[in-house]
């Protein structure tokens, strides 16, 4: 078993479309997604860990791997040192064991019952450092994203909007008027990267090829048979 946790379904639906343009070249990868369903916390893993740790009465394989995706945010290093503990404290909680990610530890294997568990995580992040998924799709975007950034700037004016609504507000603008006709805006109403409809669509519209995505391909393809 093999099973990728992310912060949301924005970035389940874009680790989706990623890894079906990485199979695409041959590049076999193993492994089923969850996306959290309240955000970042202990609680929110805790409960996508239960899940796992049921599957695992039907799992016939010794050899376990749990890979996180978070994003790194504009966070200091308080902010890295929060992740890790809700990361660890999660794990420990649910299945006994502290696997003691850090910054310097990325991946710990550890025994559970009769079992060999890989923990492991990465942190998304642009070329800069820092930011989330949304930042870096808008590194790797092919298209212009003229109304957007327009309808974004906008919103960065008005009080009562967080970043975070900010960003995917951005997301949703630039996926429907930025990157649709308009036959295709007709068709669809929902517009996100975790419909189905869309994923084909992500696959045209970002460079999947671009060198921001080389840590997140390097981090996949240790969940590859190959």
């Amino acid at each position: 078993m093999n099973r990728i946790i992310v912060e949301g379904k924005n970035d389940k639906g874009f680790i989706e479309a990623y890894k079906q343009y990485l199979s695409r070249k041959n590049i076999n990868l193993q492994f089923d997604l969850s996306a959290l369903a309240n955000g970042l916390s202990v609680a929110s893993i805790i409960d996508e860990l239960k899940t796992i740790k049921n599957d695992l009465e039907n799992e016939h394989s010794l050899n376990i791997k749990i890979g996180f995706i978070l994003d790194i945010d504009d966070t200091n290093i308080q902010g890295y040192v929060n992740r890790f503990t809700i990361l660890n404290n999660a794990i420990l909680s649910v299945f006994g064991i502290n696997p003691n990610l850090s910054n310097v530890l990325t991946s710990a294997i550890c025994e559970y019952e009769d079992l060999k568990i890989e923990f492991s995580y990465l942190l998304m992040q642009n070329s800069k450092g820092n930011g989330e998924l949304i930042d870096v799709l808008k590194e790797i975007k092919f298209n212009d994203s003229l109304i957007a950034d327009c309808v974004n700037n906008c919103f960065q004016q008005k009080d009562d909007y967080t970043a975070k609504e900010i960003l995917d507000d951005w997301l949703h603008i630039f996926l429907k008027w930025d990157s649709c006709n308009y036959n295709e805006r007709r068709a669809s109403k929902n517009f996100g990267l975790d419909k189905n409809e869309t994923i084909q669509k992500l696959l045209t519209i970002f460079n999947f090829e671009n060198p921001v995505l080389e840590e997140l391909r390097l981090f996949l393809s240790t969940f590859s048979n190959a």
